[in-house]
């Protein structure tokens, strides 16, 4: 099971506006991945991090692999998000998903 929890108080658009919040981003992912291949994906996700336009960064913890990932606009979330599932699963996603 993964569970998170976020709590904003006070003047919330200062806050998502800080390069510490989320710098403005228009889309935010968060991608949790359970299974034998955590090792591996942890070290094909790191090598793939300075490909991206996006912000992202990845850590693993109590059998669990955590991706998060932010961008300026949302296509090239999308489009990050994309590369990273492709390389991760070996197949294209939907083409619902493909710009």
């Amino acid at each position: 099971m993964h569970a998170e929890a976020l709590s904003l108080t006070g003047d919330i658009d200062r806050l998502l506006g800080a390069r510490t919040g989320v710098a403005g981003a228009q889309m935010a992912a968060t991608l949790v991945y359970v299974g034998l291949r955590q090792d591996q994906l942890h070290t094909e996700i790191t090598n793939l991090l300075p490909c991206l336009a996006s912000r992202a960064a990845v850590s693993s913890w109590q059998g669990r692999l955590v991706l998060r990932l932010l961008a300026s606009e949302t296509m090239t979330g999308k489009t990050d998000l994309s590369r990273l599932l492709n390389s991760l699963s070996g197949h294209e996603v939907p083409r619902v998903w493909q710009s």
